[in-house]
């Protein structure tokens, strides 16, 4: 896909050992989360000089013996602007974003 793509591999691992919080009468263990995912960027190339990415990513987690997946796509046009979309937790998201030099300002539902 050329020598601009990008694949970007992920792992994180939270509450390893977990904490534990004392609340006023009992005690309450932090469960541990471990999350593994992956993006793929690619370039559009529908027009000369384009700077537009396609980045579509998956993500795992495994909290409490059990597997959630997310997953979700962005169009990247002109490197400035952003359009989003996506599916987390049984209900579908979508947003929408704007890079003015190093100030990036996000919007999502």
């Amino acid at each position: 896909m050329g020598a601009k793509s990008e694949l970007n591999l992920g792992f994180a691992a939270q509450n390893i050992i977990p904490p534990e919080i004392k609340l006023v009468t009992e005690n309450e263990i932090l469960s541990s989360i471990y999350r593994v995912g992956a993006a793929l960027s690619v370039p559009v190339l529908y027009r000369f000089a384009s700077f537009d990415t396609l980045s579509l990513f998956v993500d795992l987690a495994l909290t409490e013996n059990r597997m959630k997946y997310y997953s979700g796509a962005q169009y990247c046009l002109m490197g400035r602007y952003f359009l989003r979309a996506g599916y987390y937790d049984d209900h579908i998201t979508a947003g929408a974003g704007c890079r003015a030099g190093q100030i990036q300002a996000d919007y999502a539902v």
